[in-house]
């Protein structure tokens, strides 16, 4: 089972002040993780994640990825944060439990892209000479239900 998404703390404050732009402004990118992360609340950019714990320390080309066609929707009372799915490459040995989302530029990490948030997939996931890509339930990566 897929676990929902979490937020890093300032994550969620830049992109609900709109300082992060889901639809328009900020590039948004997909980083992979090792199973070894370990997730903090109080992460606030990618240089707060050890280099050992993504996996662009063994494969630079494939361990991230843009998050393209962003949308913001309204889905009855919920409101949603949607992408197209997020592919890291088609025929490559990957592994990763977390992916996490970021707001910087993803050819040129210098430590200071802001991190919004992280998926656990509860297990570590796997390629061998296959596609490794990631869809979020009904293309959501963020859904806030009125209560």
């Amino acid at each position: 089972m897929i676990e929902p998404f979490t937020f890093y703390n300032s994550g969620r404050l830049k992109l609900f002040s709109a300082e992060i732009d889901w639809e328009n402004e900020s590039t948004i990118f997909a980083v992979l993780l090792h199973s070894d992360y370990s997730p903090d609340s109080s992460h606030e950019v990618i240089s707060d994640i050890l280099s050992s714990e993504l996996l662009s320390e063994e494969f630079p080309d494939y361990s991230r990825a843009l998050v393209e066609n962003r949308v913001i929707e309204a889905n009855g009372t919920d409101i949603l944060y949607k992408s197209d799915t997020v592919m890291f490459g088609m025929d490559v040995d990957l592994s990763a439990q977390y992916i996490g989302l970021a707001a910087g530029d993803p050819d040129n990490l210098v430590g200071y892209e802001d991190l919004i948030g992280y998926i656990d997939f509860g297990e570590t996931k796997h390629s061998v000479n296959s596609e490794f890509s990631y869809t979020p339930e009904n293309n959501a990566w963020i859904v806030l239900e009125e209560t």
